[in-house]
């Protein structure tokens, strides 16, 4: 065997970059090109490979996942010890040959939308994808600032309203570039220079206020004027039990008649699967829920007896036993009032609802590595840290204490 061939070339001396986007370390390189050059049978690498990759997936590329797409491309890189094949000029030994049919093949597997040719390597369509999903990410960076910085406040839209928005694409902006202490400064101008526009008596309130305190100070002194269902039209108003335009749900009549008979369906509302694990202080973020969901009725702000028929995820029906507005233990140690919530005794875990949090003001903030979230407040601050565990998104809160009020609040959140 000769002693040169197994040398490492100058560019393992370095990590693994292609067109700007590392891929993997030096390290990782040296090892690679050592793993190649071991006599193993050909059987046994693509085994390997297939066992490895099984564990640790790519998933498909589409335009909103790229960061997620290269972390899982380096991940695999790393654990199967395949990076240099990946080289400019990889060592030519039966390893990198069979490394660089199976990557191509993974790579037009998870970016099929990638035009590449039959002859192309596997470091050739890597640097396709690269060059496609970058200048996505570009033109996306490129729409939501143009979308942000061009919004202005319409003749007929209350302040509310406008700060609401506001909002919304500043978190919209915030979770596709990182926003520095500059760029604050100029988004709080933004606002304050559309506030005294049209409403100059909240300007003075704000001067010397952060971006943060500025929209919670502006939201806080436009409650007002948030839409309420008794200032709307009737020809505006949609039920949410029957979706119909001309009346709200108190006043739906399919609504009252499914809740004299309980078996026919109430509505197509969905909550996660019913569950009873043992962690009772568990808080689960669920996408697909359409209402909180609370088992112990001391953990709401406001309860109101009811019962209704919910439909669950398969199919099921589960009969609510209240309905009302729920606590949630923060990780600054206060307590948040979310609207929206139905009890279902012996629901262990609190369930909680995107949708109905960002109907609240509440929105997420998802961090690179795809694991743990964030939910913010309205006002941009964190008020809880999910972990994912076992595929759910799970909030644990050391100390969960909660007071029920003596006055209840009536709420039509249905």
């Amino acid at each position: 065997m000769v002693q040169d061939e197994k040398k490492p070339s100058p560019e393992a001396s370095q990590d693994l970059v292609i067109l700007g986007i590392t891929l993997a370390t030096a390290d990782d390189l040296a090892d690679s090109i050592e793993e190649s050059y071991k006599k193993t049978a050909v059987y046994t690498l693509s085994e390997r490979l297939h066992n490895i990759a099984a564990m640790s997936p790519i998933p498909k590329l589409k335009t909103m996942n790229w960061r997620h797409w290269h972390e899982s491309v380096q991940t695999l890189l790393s654990l199967s010890q395949t990076s240099a094949v990946f080289q400019k000029n990889p060592p030519s030994n039966r390893a990198i040959k069979l490394w660089s049919i199976w990557w191509s093949s993974k790579l037009r597997e998870t970016a099929p939308h990638i035009q590449s040719a039959p002859s192309d390597n596997a470091r050739d369509i890597l640097k396709e994808i690269i060059i496609d999903s970058q200048a996505q990410i570009v033109t996306s960076v490129l729409n939501v600032t143009a979308r942000f910085w061009n919004y202005k406040p319409g003749n007929n839209i209350t302040s509310y309203s406008y700060i609401k928005e506001f909002q919304k694409r500043l978190h919209e902006l915030r979770e596709h570039t990182n926003i520095s202490s500059d760029v604050k400064i100029q988004a709080k101008n933004l606002l304050l220079y559309h506030i005294n526009t049209k409403w100059p008596d909240l300007m003075s309130r704000c001067k010397n206020l952060s971006l943060e305190q500025t929209l919670s100070e502006c939201l806080s002194g436009t409650s007002a004027d948030r839409p309420s269902n008794k200032n709307k039209n009737k020809s505006v108003i949609k039920c949410n039990f029957c979706n119909n335009l001309g009346h709200s749900i108190d006043e739906c009549r399919k609504k009252q008649k499914s809740e004299k008979n309980k078996n026919k369906n109430s509505s197509g509302s969905k909550i996660l699967s019913v569950n009873k694990p043992t962690e009772t202080s568990c808080y689960q973020l669920d996408t697909a829920a359409d209402f909180h969901v609370c088992g112990n009725e001391d953990d709401f702000s406001s309860y109101f007896k009811s019962s209704q028929l919910i439909g669950v995820a398969g199919g099921g029906q589960v009969t609510t036993d209240g309905h009302g507005d729920m606590f949630l233990p923060t990780s600054d140690s206060k307590l948040e009032i979310l609207n929206g919530a139905i009890h279902l005794s012996g629901e262990n875990t609190h369930i909680l609802s995107t949708s109905q949090l960002e109907k609240q003001g509440f929105s997420i903030y998802w961090p690179s590595n795809y694991q743990d979230i964030e939910l913010l407040r309205p006002d941009g601050t964190t008020c809880a840290y999910f972990r994912r565990e076992a595929g759910k998104l799970l909030w644990k809160p050391k100390h969960v204490e909660t007071v029920k009020p003596s006055m209840q609040r009536s709420q039509n959140w249905l």
